[in-house]
């Protein structure tokens, strides 16, 4: 069996379990990358594959459609080695956490490579993230729950379902909408940063993240709190005078901050890229 160091046992609490809300919006954020995806997917090798000297390498309509049954078949094939990873190695959550991340990565592989290396590159991390966590998501809702508030589950999952229904038929809609508008890059790219949104911690009761709009004030690949520990905050970028910053950072599943927005490390390197100094940020509860 799996060894965690977490717990292993529901808290013995008759509220709601504080996980439940992390739980319902990483699955909303993976439904809406999924099926935004899945829904221009045909469309985009068919229609903006290129080369690497950027020349027209358009796929068939039957060939784009053949290598689409391909990749959702491999979708519906891969959650068998997500249940072996989660049973036999790193638990649900682990299984979750990790290849949620291998999940954004690959879209940003479709995002910014419009070749046919970046597309089998794509799909190949977004089959692996998608099917992976397949058996593992419903699951760990389940999980959550003892003997005291085993009545709220049925709550849990009609919000848990509504949540994988919205997901989806809200990204039919805008994903083609920005596929047309504004191409492959941020059709691609925005799901991709909603499942990395769904994968951060914020601040802990009492020491809450600030939320509306703000510009990013300054910047840096390296900065290390003088308020706590010196704690390391890599590829920092603060938006507040009080030194609230997104910045990579361990997630533990929970808010566990002092207001700093952590990042999968990864991801926040790559936002450290494209971003600068003024640059918007809006954050919503």
């Amino acid at each position: 069996m799996a060894k965690h160091k977490y717990a292993t046992s529901p808290p013995n609490i008759s509220t709601m379990p504080p996980g439940v809300p992390y739980i319902i919006g990483n699955e909303a954020a993976e439904r809406f990358s999924f099926y935004g995806m899945r829904s221009i997917l045909i469309i985009f090798m068919t229609h903006y594959l290129v080369t690497s000297a950027g020349a027209p390498d358009r796929m068939s309509d039957a060939e784009a459609r053949q290598n689409f049954a391909l990749f959702v078949s491999a979708v519906y094939f891969l959650p068998i080695l997500g249940a072996i990873l989660a049973e036999g190695f790193i638990g649900k959550y682990q299984t979750i956490f990790w290849l949620s991340i291998v999940y954004c990565f690959g879209h940003f592989a479709l995002a910014l490579n419009d070749t046919r290396l970046g597309l089998v590159l794509g799909l190949g991390l977004i089959a692996f993230g998608s099917g992976g966590i397949k058996p593992c998501v419903s699951a760990n809702v389940g999980d959550q729950f003892g003997a005291t508030n085993q009545h709220l589950i049925q709550r849990a999952f009609s919000w848990f379902y509504f949540s994988v229904n919205f997901g989806s038929a809200f990204a039919t809609i805008i994903i083609p909408e920005l596929l047309d508008k504004r191409g492959p890059d941020l059709a691609f790219g925005l799901p991709g940063i909603l499942m990395a949104v769904a994968t951060i911690s914020t601040g802990i009761e009492g020491r809450n993240t600030p939320t509306g709009i703000f510009a990013v004030r300054g910047k840096t690949p390296m900065y290390r709190s003088k308020k706590y520990d010196n704690a390391p905050m890599p590829f920092a970028q603060f938006i507040d005078q009080y030194g609230v910053a997104l910045h990579g950072g361990y997630n533990p599943g929970y808010p566990a901050s002092h207001g700093c927005i952590r990042l999968p490390v990864a991801f926040a390197k790559k936002l450290y890229t494209v971003t600068g100094v003024g640059t918007p940020v809006y954050i919503g509860v």
